[in-house]
């Protein structure tokens, strides 16, 4: 019994000086499973993050070729937009070319009609003239129609 006492004493000895190691083993057990549980967690972001990497790359070349065809599209409607503004202008500027010779003639009547509406008017301010002159001279008021005449035509 005594070996069994002083196995006892022994055994009870060795796990009171064991207790610290076990306290340490735990420890470093938990910061170990800590440890592989935060990498599995990093892992996992870090799969995520590829994932979500990957599908950017994939909507930035849908989102490129969307863009080409859209610009390629514009290009297109852009040079019909040009060209039938082109042709727009050239109709716009015949018509005014067209307004502008008619114009000239217009111009070119209205002045004849004007020169010889002053030549009528000259025709007819010499009559008036004329018929004023004789009906003085039978009214014998020569000498007020050599003054008359005299400011009438300063001017002219």
């Amino acid at each position: 019994m005594q070996i069994k006492r002083e196995m006892a004493v022994e055994v009870a000895a060795k796990e009171r000086r064991s207790q610290p190691t076990k306290a340490k083993y735990q420890a470093l057990q938990r910061k170990l499973s800590e440890e592989v549980e935060k990498r599995r967690k990093g892992e996992q972001a870090s799969d995520s993050l590829r994932d979500d990497v990957e599908r950017a790359k994939c909507a930035s070349v849908d989102l490129l070729k969307r863009f080409e065809a859209c610009r390629t599209a514009y290009d297109a409607q852009s040079l019909k937009i040009k060209s039938h503004n082109g042709l727009q202008l050239r109709e716009i500027e015949h018509r005014e070319a067209k307004l502008i010779a008619g114009s000239g003639r217009r111009h070119r009547r209205l002045s004849k009609k004007l020169e010889l509406y002053l030549i009528r008017s000259c025709d007819a301010v010499a009559n008036l003239e004329v018929e004023l002159v004789n009906v003085l001279k039978g009214l014998g008021l020569e000498r007020k129609l050599e003054g008359a005449a005299t400011v009438n035509f300063g001017g002219v």
